[in-house]
């Protein structure tokens, strides 16, 4: 890569001469035997017709023929045993046509790596030759060989391999394209600070107003605060996600991905960021506190993903359980290096790569991130707030023993009697204060019981007429 131009990942190479594969063979002088297995009734001069390569004679390797795989795998693992196998020949049927060659994991290509080469990285893959054309190549080449002299009987055939290596042309990434994705998930990641700002806000402000307080009085229910705003802002999100879906395409920035994948990364991130806000909101009591905070650590929530290139993948994959926003840029990294590999990402193969793996991961953010708003908003919130902790009472426990618990109205009901209709119902209403340890001293309660809480209303219960001025003095 040049100084000047940096977008030139891999300069032009010519195709190399072809160069013997007898040249390249490397077997291990340490493992000097190679194992066989043989059907039984097999015709068991293959193996001297296999240990007539070149190859093998060249190395020295020497046959070693075993009953069974077990056999064999008994023979490798013994503890006494001096012999070490480079491989080994298993012949699957008596016509031996069906074979398999059996290496140390040493001397064998990794199964799951891609046979496309990502061309992002080519500057960096090493020039020597791998173990498939080391160890593995010549042991097929030696196989096929004597199959074809047995079947054909003639002792004189023989096959010579060739390597080489196809010419490239010059190849360009723009560099900055590595730019680009720390840019987009810190884009996406900032598009989304209104609604968390929006969120803690509101939120802050109705329990600075005390109207949250009011309408648990009205019987609403706690959850029915935050959910209320995590619709209306889940909404929001849902529409501002299409439209990053549409600018993203439209610029062509992840062309080889399935749009709808796209848009469900960006949704899960936008929930996650709601949810966020709720996890401030129990925090704070006062509104201005609450946004000047709230939009610092959100700056910095988004920063985060800028860094992500200068940080080891396993402890990206660690802080990904942490932090949605490093999920998000692991994601549209994963998706940038498949880009080069010239594969589409769809919902058929997404697990197939790390980027189902790391949409697992950020479904996993969202929940985790819900049950903190949750249980953060249970442990802060008053006593009459929270839904989740709190132990069934008993009211009776809380009557001292010279108590009277009264079970009908506070007034005889005698406009009842005249069929007055009734506009307000009140029945059986208890009120219970936690009392702090200065005043428990000044309380006569009842010993069994908690002393840090009074029933301050007990059991009350009255109605309110049509046409009626009513008034409780206390």
């Amino acid at each position: 890569m040049s100084d000047e131009n940096k977008d030139v990942i891999s300069s032009l190479k010519n195709t190399t001469e072809l160069t013997p594969l007898s040249d390249i063979v490397l077997f291990n002088k340490e493992t000097p035997f190679l194992g066989f297995v043989l059907p039984e009734g097999s015709d068991e001069s293959i193996i001297q017709k296999i240990m007539d390569s070149y190859d093998l004679k060249e190395n020295k390797i020497k046959p070693k023929k075993f009953k069974s795989e077990d056999d064999m795998l008994k023979f490798k693992s013994g503890p006494n045993n001096t012999e070490h196998l480079l491989g080994a020949i298993v012949f699957q049927n008596k016509d031996l046509l069906k074979y398999a060659i059996r290496l140390d994991i040493s001397n064998t290509e990794n199964p799951k790596a891609s046979p496309v080469q990502n061309i992002a990285d080519i500057e960096l893959i090493s020039q020597t030759y791998s173990h498939y054309l080391e160890v593995f190549c010549p042991l097929q080449s030696a196989v096929d060989q004597a199959i074809i002299r047995l079947k054909t009987k003639d002792e004189n055939f023989s096959i010579k391999y060739f390597i080489g290596e196809l010419g490239r042309m010059a190849s360009k990434l723009n560099h900055t394209a590595v730019d680009i994705i720390g840019n987009l998930a810190y884009s996406i990641t900032l598009a989304f600070m209104a609604n968390v700002y929006i969120i803690t806000l509101n939120l802050v402000k109705e329990k600075e107003d005390n109207l949250k307080d009011g309408l648990l009085i009205t019987g609403v229910h706690p959850t029915v605060f935050w959910l209320s705003w995590y619709v209306l802002e889940g909404f929001i999100a849902f529409v501002v996600s299409i439209v990053m879906v549409v600018i993203i395409n439209f610029s062509k920035i992840l062309i080889n991905v399935n749009p709808f994948i796209i848009f469900v990364v960006i949704f899960l991130f936008s929930l996650s960021a709601c949810s966020l806000g709720f996890i401030f909101s129990t925090f704070f009591k006062k509104s201005k506190t609450a946004g000047v905070v709230v939009l610092i650590f959100y700056f910095v929530f988004c920063f985060i993903s800028m860094f992500t290139p200068y940080i080891n993948e396993n402890i990206l994959k660690i802080l990904s359980f942490i932090f949605s926003s490093i999920t998000l840029s692991n994601i549209l990294s994963s998706i940038e290096k498949v880009k080069y590999t010239y594969k589409s990402i769809t919902l058929f193969n997404i697990f197939n790569i790390n980027v189902g793996f790391y949409i697992c991961i950020l479904v996993f953010n969202n929940i985790i991130y819900c049950l903190i708003a949750v249980v953060f908003d249970n442990l802060f919130s008053g006593e009459n707030s929270r839904y989740l902790f709190m132990p069934k009472r008993k009211i009776k426990n809380l009557h001292s023993e010279n108590e009277l618990s009264y079970k009908k109205d506070i007034q005889d009901d005698f406009n009842a009697k005249h069929n007055e209709k009734s506009m307000v119902e009140v029945s059986h209403v208890h009120k219970i204060f936690k009392m702090n340890k200065k005043n428990v001293r000044g309380v006569c309660t009842n010993s069994d019981h908690n002393n840090s809480e009074f029933l301050a209303v007990n059991d009350v219960s009255f109605k309110v007429y049509e046409n009626e001025i009513f008034a409780i003095l206390g």
